[in-house]
């Protein structure tokens, strides 16, 4: 009688800790569960900890609580000026009903598999608003928030127990037979401007050395100008000044003539054989040719037998008589005499 009792009291305490077995489960707190019967959600689980449910008759699925990641396959998109790119983003989602994702998803494959589709549609409609300048530019973030906020709208119409956290665009780029052609159109797009600029430089290229020629032309004809001016004054008073000359030294015309004659003898002759074919007769040759027949060389009628103090005197007449400014002639220091010392006298060696 006791072995049939501890026998059917061991049989009962195997199946209760069989019951209690398949009649527990536990939730961590990175997932949730949903308590389904019969295959029919009842109840969902999102508190961490050890939970009950009545064994055979029920069972639980556990889903992730973290955010998920999902890659959106390169889809071939024609944003607002209808070139198009291929666009490479992905998706962080997460369950946030889970009783609603049971009822709509069941699993995060289908789960998946519909949000890709919901997120290249909401891609295509928000691409298609802009311009693919700005899809390259600083306002890429507002984009990528715009596709996010258009695809949370539409799975909250559609209740299906999920929000998308972030949707980023990882790569934005033309196909390839686009992008030859766009990379042509860029190229002559530098080109024009290249050689727009050119023209620019060029144009003001001539206009520089126009405007510098121009310059250049006005300084010199005032520079001539002026030249011809002071020529002219020079002229005058040199003209006045040997008036001067002549009206207070009789003969210093013919000496003057002499200076002139001997300086062209200079300028004409010089170090090198020169050949000149003149007559004899002519005035360049008066004191050339027999000595007794050639012209005497006139005597100084000033300067030579005049001291430095009758001199500048003299200068200082003419300047005052024709508006002159003749400098004086320059004191020159007096020269330092530096006595010579004699060679000292080496004595010869005596001879043995």
């Amino acid at each position: 009688m006791l072995r049939i009792l501890g026998t059917t009291f061991a049989i009962a305490v195997a199946a209760a800790v069989f019951i209690a077995y398949f009649a527990m489960f536990t939730v961590d707190q990175r997932k949730q569960a949903i308590v389904l019967q019969f295959g029919a959600p009842i109840a969902e689980v999102t508190e961490p900890g050890l939970h009950f449910m009545v064994p055979f008759l029920q069972n639980v699925v556990i889903y992730e609580k973290r955010v998920l990641d999902l890659t959106v396959e390169r889809a071939e998109l024609a944003p607002a000026d209808q070139k198009r790119v291929i666009v490479d983003a992905f998706v962080r989602w997460q369950i946030v009903d889970p009783l609603r994702f049971v009822q709509s998803q069941r699993t995060v494959e289908a789960a998946e598999l519909s949000l890709r589709n919901r997120v290249v549609n909401s891609l295509q409609i928000v691409i298609n608003r802009y311009q693919l300048q700005r899809l390259l530019s600083d306002q890429r973030d507002d984009i990528m928030t715009e596709i996010r906020e258009t695809v949370n709208e539409k799975i909250a119409q559609e209740r299906l127990g999920i929000e998308i956290v972030d949707v980023r665009l990882r790569q934005v780029e033309l196909p390839q037979q686009n992008r030859i052609a766009i990379f042509e159109r860029m190229k002559t797009a530098r080109q024009a401007e290249a050689n727009q600029a050119r023209a620019e430089g060029r144009q003001r290229n001539l206009t520089t050395i126009a405007l510098a020629d121009t310059e250049v032309a006005r300084i010199r004809s005032t520079a001539e100008a002026e030249s011809s001016r002071l020529r002219g004054q020079g002229e005058s008073a040199r003209a006045c000044a040997y008036a001067f000359l002549e009206e207070r030294e009789p003969g210093f015309a013919a000496f003057y003539s002499f200076i002139r004659s001997m300086r062209a003898y200079e300028n004409a002759l010089g170090k090198d054989s020169t050949t000149m074919v003149l007559s004899p007769d002519t005035s360049f040759f008066q004191y050339f040719g027999d000595l007794k027949q050639r012209a005497p060389a006139p005597e100084s009628p000033v300067g030579a037998l005049l001291t430095t103090a009758d001199r500048d005197r003299l200068f200082e007449e003419v300047s005052q008589r024709c508006g002159l400014t003749i400098p004086k002639a320059p004191v020159l220091p007096p020269a330092i005499e530096t006595p010579l010392t004699p060679d000292p006298v080496v004595p010869a060696p005596a001879t043995p």
